[in-house]
């Protein structure tokens, strides 16, 4: 599986995750200084973040790197 289609399954379970422990899309949107929409394109594999914005995305849902994107190459 390509680095892109990894970050998208794994982003969306993370997402998925977020919201089943009570938090939502808007929260995490605004808590990465984003438009919520980016959120939605991130889970559905329309966009794919920056390097900078990976590293925010990943302290915000508290999981690694390779928790997101798949191990390293």
């Amino acid at each position: 599986m390509e680095e892109r289609e990894q970050f998208t399954k794994n982003f969306a379970e993370q997402v998925r995750l977020l919201r089943l422990a009570g938090h939502t899309q808007r929260e995490l949107a605004r808590e990465l200084g984003i438009d919520e929409n980016s959120i939605g394109d991130y889970c559905n594999g329309r966009s794919f973040p920056k390097i900078w914005l990976a590293r925010k995305i990943c302290v915000a849902l508290n999981c690694s790197y390779e928790e997101l994107f798949g191990e390293l190459k």
